[in-house]
């Protein structure tokens, strides 16, 4: 088990840069949304500059994606919402303990967003579906 563990930790480098790479999509997303509602918002109350049809559409999509992997970041450096109300009521060996059933939790939603999203893929919503303002994009 010692040899497995030591396996994972020489893997660290490559988890450090697809958190990286990850947390610069995320900000590029960020900036996107951002500049898109911007343009959407402003093109409903200024007369000079029209509204894209498409821009409701891909700012949810983008925030679907947004929140999605943001949470996955911070879950992986413990900066995530959590209850800490608590912490310091409990002993050092409970505080192990909450925080060992916190993330048997989180793992065993992630398991069931996998397994539902591999069914999904195969639905007729996943293969037929598209945006009715650029059809192009499924």
């Amino acid at each position: 088990m010692q040899g497995f563990f030591q396996r994972v930790k020489g893997l660290k480098p490559l988890y450090d840069m697809v958190y990286k790479v990850l947390m610069l999509f995320c900000k590029l997303v960020l900036i996107g949304d951002i500049l898109i509602t911007t343009w959407a918002v402003a093109g409903r109350y200024l007369p000079f500059m029209k509204a894209p049809g498409w821009s409701e559409e891909m700012i949810l999509t983008q925030m679907v994606y947004l929140t999605s992997l943001s949470a996955a970041l911070a879950i992986r450096k413990r900066s995530h919402i959590r209850m800490t109300a608590f912490d310091k009521a409990f002993s050092p060996r409970a505080l192990i303990l909450t925080d060992m059933i916190s993330d048997l939790i989180v793992m065993g939603m992630g398991i069931l967003l996998l397994v539902t999203g591999i069914r999904l893929l195969g639905s007729p919503l996943c293969t037929l579906g598209t945006y009715s303002s650029m059809p192009g994009l499924s």
